[in-house]
Order: C-alpha cells, then structure tokens, then sequence
C-alpha cells in the first residue's frame, strides 16, 4: 500500500513531510508552511504534525531528503559560527 502511494503521489507532484514543533501549531500556521513549501520545492507538500521536545522554539520540516531548520537551536549555532569566524 505504502509503495503504490508513493507512485500515486510522485504522478500528481505529491510529497510528505513532517512539521516537527516546539509547541502546538494551529491548521493556519501548517497550512502557510506547507504553501511556502509547495512553491520552494514546485509539488504539493502535505505535512503532518509532530512535537520534539528537543525545540526550545521554533520548528523544522523534513521532506524527503530536504531539511529546513527555523529552530531557536539552529540559530543560536549560527550565530556561535558567525563570532568564531570573526573572532570575537
């Protein structure tokens, strides 16, 4: 069953991905993720949602093998990265 989703989805431009969030998220914020997404990667992305208790704030999406990371976390180590290089 997986496997001919899989093919029904690739013929329509369908993905799957996963919403992994700090807290509870409402159907409107999913929806606008899943919209930015769907124009980024041209396929009609649905998302499921999932809590990481990981997050301290923020939220990151897999789809496929694509990761997008707007995670407290992630930003914090770019900025660590962004005074190292500069050496601060």
């Amino acid at each position: 069953n997986e496997a001919y989703q899989a093919l029904v989805r690739a013929k329509t431009g369908e993905t799957e991905g996963v919403l992994y969030t700090a807290s509870d998220v409402n159907e409107q914020f999913k929806s606008q993720v899943e919209a930015k997404l769907s124009q980024a990667l041209n396929k009609k992305v649905k998302l499921s949602v999932q809590k990481d208790a990981s997050l301290l704030s923020g939220y990151k999406v897999t789809v496929g093998g694509w990761t997008l990371d707007d995670s407290a976390q992630f930003h914090l180590n770019k900025i660590k990265e962004d005074i190292s290089k500069r050496g601060i």
